[in-house]
């Protein structure tokens, strides 16, 4: 017997094995990454191994092993689903005291950032009246040209009728100069860039640096601290490294991977890449802003154009004033950046202390407790450790979700109308 469909079954058949397809595709994937999330890679810093820990290598250490402390009691509960018991882990793994260590760290990281918070403020501040220094505005002018076309109607008929279009023309440009705000901003970025470079960023001040005055684990002399057994911890290193990372117990480990990964938050830490940024667009800044603002300041209060371009690239000042607007972002865009990212790890660090702090409360409310600790917790790593090839983010992902339920679903659909089409 041979089934045969009319054309509204053919889309209905369709249409229903497609829907079927998609949302056992779209479920399919995400159980697949939500199975990801059960086991998230640990990693602890181990600085209180170090011989000698600089301020900045402290925090950086407090927010990664902070992190760590949330992923390792999140992976002690997730496969079982025993949420209950995610505060009692978080504090078996020291949630608290990291912390407490991160607020800590963050107080004296503060300080030794003090002048560089000084710099973007008064920067940025500069940038924004220089922005307001100068207006651009511009009117395309376009003409209306006739034309007659022919075509072919509906009964198979040529005929013509008359079409318009717009043809573009020439366009006006003008720019307008306001020297008070050039002022204010030329005072503004003299105030912020009082301190000398080579006094404020000298690479020898050991507290504007990241990475610590010791080897890397496992490369040259021991950076750890002679006359303890660590033998315990460095077991557990490897344990976690083994079950978090690799996921494979009977996996020989690669030694040089394994340093690789230990050694994250140290290689990757944000201020290790923001701070030379900075610094080094600041002295860069300092040399070049006043002649600057000495082309600026020759600007005419208004000019005109009219050219066959939609685009002006404005007055010799105007460019200027441009090209000191982009150098000043290039110290406040990294500045901006790591201040956000010690918020992001402030804010995580609040967040254990107020779960820690939280009464038992239904297995949803604990569950939803422990999952906005581990995203915030997740987002302070990855703002944090902007590089770290520790993917630590394995959140499901609704796009991929979307577009695998998508795929599934077009696909589907096309074989079922094609075989469907030739019954």
């Amino acid at each position: 017997m041979i089934l045969r469909f009319s054309p509204e079954e053919l889309i209905l058949v369709t249409v229903a094995v497609a829907l079927l397809f998609g949302l056992t595709g779209g479920w399919l994937v995400h159980r697949m990454q939500a199975k990801e999330l059960e086991v998230l890679p640990v990693v602890y810093s181990a600085v209180a191994r170090l011989q000698d820990a600089t301020p900045t290598v402290s925090y950086y250490a407090a927010v990664n092993d902070m992190v760590m402390s949330v992923a390792e009691s999140w992976n002690s509960v997730a496969k079982k689903r025993a949420f209950q018991q995610f505060d009692d882990e978080l504090k078996k793994n020291r949630g608290a005291f990291f912390s407490s260590e991160s607020i800590d760290h963050d107080t004296r990281y503060r300080e030794i950032l003090r002048s560089y918070g000084e710099i973007l403020e008064g920067t940025r501040q500069s940038n924004q009246a220089l922005g307001k220094a100068w207006s651009y505005r511009s009117q395309d002018h376009y003409r209306t040209e006739w034309d007659t076309e022919t075509y072919t109607d509906s009964q198979g008929n040529t005929q013509t009728r008359t079409v318009s279009r717009q043809v573009y023309d020439d366009s006006e440009h003008w720019f307008d100069f306001d020297q008070n705000a050039a002022i204010a901003s030329e005072r503004l970025l003299t105030e912020a860039t009082m301190i000398h470079d080579s006094s404020l960023f000298d690479p020898k001040l050991e507290s504007y640096r990241v990475l610590p005055a010791v080897p890397l684990r496992g490369h040259g002399a021991s950076p750890y601290r002679e006359g303890k057994d660590n033998s315990a911890e460095v077991n557990r290193e490897r344990d976690l490294y083994k079950k978090t990372v690799i996921r494979d117990e009977s996996e020989e480990i690669v030694e040089a991977q394994l340093v690789h990964t230990l050694n994250q938050w140290l290689l990757t830490a944000h201020g290790e890449h923001s701070i030379p940024q900075a610094r080094s667009a600041y002295a860069a800044l300092r040399r070049g802003f006043t002649d600057s603002f000495e082309s600026i300041h020759g600007a005419d209060a208004n000019y005109y154009y009219r050219t066959t371009s939609t685009s002006h690239s404005g007055p010799r000042e105007y460019q200027t004033a441009q090209s000191l607007a982009a150098q000043m972002s290039q110290v406040t865009e990294p500045l901006e950046s790591l201040f956000a990212a010690m918020r992001s790890a402030m804010e995580c660090a609040k967040a254990v202390t107020q779960c820690l702090a939280s009464e038992d409360g239904s297995k949803r409310d604990n569950r939803e407790r422990a999952k906005r600790l581990l995203d915030a917790a997740i987002d302070a790593y990855r703002a944090t450790f902007p590089t770290s090839t520790i993917d630590i983010d394995l959140r499901p992902r609704t796009w991929l979700t979307v577009v695998s339920g998508f795929a599934a679903a077009s696909f589907a659909g096309t074989i079922t109308w094609l075989v469907c089409s030739t019954m």
